[in-house]
């Protein structure tokens, strides 16, 4: 958002490092923010502690 309002309000060139940083900065919240299977094992064992043991007979 900075970068567009510099380009656009101040008149600041659209660098090829610029748009590489904006790359980097999408990709790291992507993953930052992604649920990995790790994250989902463990909240099925948390759910399973709390409900206890799945007993059918």
């Amino acid at each position: 958002m900075a970068a567009l309002l510099g380009v656009f309000v101040l008149g600041e060139t659209f660098t090829l490092g610029m748009a590489a940083g904006f790359v980097l900065v999408v990709c790291g919240a992507a993953l930052a923010t992604s649920r990995t299977t790790q994250f989902r094992r463990f909240r099925q064992l948390i759910s399973r502690e709390r409900t206890g043991p799945d007993v059918t007979g």
